[in-house]
């Protein structure tokens, strides 16, 4: 990386060592194997698509509510998609065997 180059649009799974092949390790345990190719192509389209639309999103309700309109609504989406499926998680099927690091 350059001295220049900005890492603030970089995730932060990029960032952390670990982090990225945990989650795919766990999606690849819980999925069953003749979805694992659907279920990794979903995740791609979002990877890729979900800044795209966010950056759309957010412009649109910055210039109608102020600036400080996408960071309020990217909190309260955020804590939505944590609460409702908390409780989800624990249903998840996986793998006994298979060793969560």
């Amino acid at each position: 990386m350059s001295s220049g180059e900005s890492t603030i649009g970089r995730p932060v799974a990029a960032r952390v060592p670990g982090v990225k092949a945990g989650s795919r390790c766990r999606r690849t345990a819980a999925v069953p194997r003749e979805l694992q190719g659907r279920v990794g192509s979903v995740n791609t389209v979002r990877v890729y698509a979900g800044p795209v639309v966010g950056s759309l999103i957010g412009g649109v309700l910055a210039t109608r509510f102020g600036v400080a309109a996408p960071f309020r609504f990217a909190f309260a989406g955020s804590a939505v998609f944590v609460v409702l499926p908390w409780r989800q998680l624990m249903l998840i099927a996986h793998d006994r065997d298979v060793r969560w690091t």
